[in-house]
């Protein structure tokens, strides 16, 4: 990484400024880091021959500074929700940059370019994927929110709109209390809709 403190200048009031050039060459440098990091780190790992999962979280530590490769007692532990690692022992996590780094005693944005070296298809396809996540989520949404406002359309009452609102309240205390799938909202939004099409039936009998 660019040495920022060799790079300042002063503005002749006293204080120093950074060159645009220098400001965009850090810039660059943290971006390819964060994408370096987005990587899910069990494939680093996999690289390194390590092999964990949500199943086995914890190992003996890898790095060759830890007791010079000698640990007898598992302190390596993966965190699956953040996409982490922590090394009890060493006291050195977190990102996979940080893991390369450690394993191959090289600064962080060399670490940074190997993975992205590696595992440039991986960020190509989590990308795409991503979008297309996005985009089938949109249409769901965009679904139910049709299925509700032609329920309100056609019931325009009070007990109708009490109703209709504890479907949405519903609908927004799993969605965003549990941070749902798109596969599990649909559930939620199925079920929600055979309540709104009971209600419509019921309507339909009086």
């Amino acid at each position: 990484m660019c040495n920022l403190s060799s790079k300042t200048r002063s503005n002749g009031n006293g204080e120093t400024s950074w060159e645009a050039g220098d400001i965009a060459d850090f810039e660059r440098e943290n971006e390819l880091i964060r994408s370096a990091n987005s990587v899910p780190i069990t494939l680093i790992f996999e690289h390194y021959n390590l092999y964990l999962s949500e199943n086995n979280r914890k190992i003996i530590c890898p790095f060759p500074i830890h007791k010079s490769g000698r640990e007898n007692t598992a302190s390596f532990l993966y965190y699956p929700q953040t996409n982490t690692f922590w090394c009890f022992g060493c006291k050195i996590g977190t990102n996979g940059c940080d893991f390369v780094v450690s394993m191959d005693n090289i600064i962080k944005i060399k670490a940074a370019n190997k993975i992205l070296n590696i595992f440039s298809g991986n960020i190509k396809n989590e990308e795409e994927n991503n979008k297309q996540d996005f985009s089938e989520r949109m249409e769901i949404m965009i679904a139910f929110s049709n299925t509700i406002r032609n329920f309100h359309q056609n019931n325009l009452n009070e007990e109708s709109f009490k109703f209709i609102e504890e479907i949405c309240n519903i609908y927004d205390e799993m969605n965003y209390k549990y941070k749902l799938t798109n596969e599990a909202l649909l559930s939620l939004i199925n079920k929600l809709k055979l309540r709104i099409l009971g209600k419509v039936n019921f309507y339909d009998k009086m």
